[in-house]
């Protein structure tokens, strides 16, 4: 009966009938019947007026003032709690106690320096923009404030293992910028895009373009470049046009290393391990993960940078014990997904990560598509297991098409 409670609870939480948080250790005792009576509680401090002159920074003691009736007073820490929760504040690292709220930051842009030598630049272009996306994205990004100074009503500055990012909100152009300058571009690029991804799957039917900038020797260093729509990247690889011409320049560049370049792949998928792909042989869904776009299990990442050699014997041992066994059916699986991607590599580079995973998608969906081979795969993996064909396989791109096997073992052993 718990449990059932617990699901209608979900239920009329999505709905919105009232506000439940249950994975939350603070929230998971407390069910907000009416909503609009949580959300006028917690704009009570939004909308007093010495938090409005402070800036949006509030203390512990300005709540005790501003929920100082009976019906709150007890529920204070989970009053606070909810206003976490709905992104509309955060605490200042180092100052416990202290809080700041985003959309009451001064509109004015501080005064800094910025390195513009080789800036890596992403933009966020919006058919309707809602308000809040970049309140919400400070406060999920608020640990990496640049000396929790360099931050305003539309901007923030982020610095980050040697790099640095700004991001600002252009909400007459209905756009989102952001430029990355240091050591690390492309990680800390990730990060930022992985929370905003996050931010905009909160909008039903949100609409909203994904701003890729070109890399050729004109766009590289230049504040001003050109910009690919990551839709039309997305296209292009799946129809296999691995080459697309920059409007300015008029060089063709590659399509692969414009997402490459941008998106780091491997780091994605390490954040990102709540969602799994389903294994259909859709190139998309393994080639651009975001959290928009579901990811890959988070048993493949074991495997993901590690590179299989062939043993030069055909062999394989017992997944439950040491023994070295021989098997035909193995040595023949092997062989054809050994010769099915030497096949592919024809029609896909193998230089980048992110073209590598192409491959092996390819790959993965032919062997899917042939009920012989996707047989005596499944039979060889519940006798030798995943190490079997690790043992016989020796390609670039074999370390995803391992991990595919595995998250077949396990699913099969599920």
């Amino acid at each position: 009966k718990h449990k059932d409670k617990l699901q209608l609870s979900e239920y009329l939480h999505d709905l919105g009938v009232c506000l439940h948080f249950q994975n939350d250790p603070v929230l998971n005792n407390t069910v907000i019947l009416k909503p609009k009576w949580g959300t006028d509680v917690v704009y009570r401090v939004l909308d007093d007026k010495q938090v409005i002159n402070n800036l949006g920074k509030f203390s512990w003691n300005d709540l005790k003032n501003i929920w100082q009736e009976e019906q709150y007073f007890t529920k204070q820490g989970e009053l606070l709690r909810l206003m976490c929760k709905f992104k509309l504040c955060y605490e200042v690292p180092q100052q416990q106690g202290t809080y700041i709220a985003p959309q009451l930051l001064t509109e004015n842009q501080p005064e800094y320096n910025w390195d513009e030598t080789n800036n890596l630049i992403l933009r966020y272009t919006y058919e309707f923009m809602p308000k809040g996306i970049i309140t919400q994205f400070i406060v999920a990004m608020h640990q990496s404030i640049d000396q929790q100074k360099y931050v305003w009503k539309t901007g923030v500055i982020l610095n980050h293992n040697q790099t640095k990012a700004e991001v600002i909100e252009f909400y007459d152009k209905r756009e989102i910028k952001i430029r990355v300058t240091g050591k690390y571009k492309r990680d800390l690029i990730t990060n930022i895009t992985y929370e905003l991804d996050k931010i905009h799957d909160s909008y039903k039917h949100l609409k909203y373009q994904k701003l890729i900038p070109c890399n050729c020797k004109d766009c590289k260093h230049s504040q001003e470049p050109h910009f690919y729509r990551y839709e039309n990247l997305k296209k292009r690889i799946a129809n296999k046009k691995y080459d697309v011409e920059c409007e300015k320049s008029y060089e063709m560049v590659s399509v692969l290393g414009l997402i490459d370049d941008v998106i780091d792949i491997n780091q994605l998928i390490s954040q990102d391990n709540h969602k799994s792909i389903n294994f259909e042989g859709n190139i998309n869904n393994l080639l651009f993960l975001s959290s928009k776009e579901g990811n890959i299990s988070g048993d493949i990442m074991s495997n993901i940078n590690q590179h299989h050699s062939g043993s030069g014997d055909n062999v394989g041992r017992d997944k439950n014990t040491t023994n070295i066994y021989n098997s035909q059916d193995l040595t023949q699986a092997a062989t054809e997904i050994q010769a099915l991607l030497e096949q592919l590599e024809k029609s896909y580079p193998t230089d980048t990560t992110t073209s590598k995973m192409a491959l092996a998608m390819d790959a993965i969906a032919q062997i899917e598509s042939n009920p012989t081979l996707t047989k005596r795969i499944l039979s060889e993996l519940a006798t030798g297991g995943v190490k079997a064909f690790e043992q016989l396989l020796n390609h670039p791109a074999a370390s995803f098409v391992i991990g595919a096997l595995e998250d077949w073992e396990k699913t099969k052993n599920g």
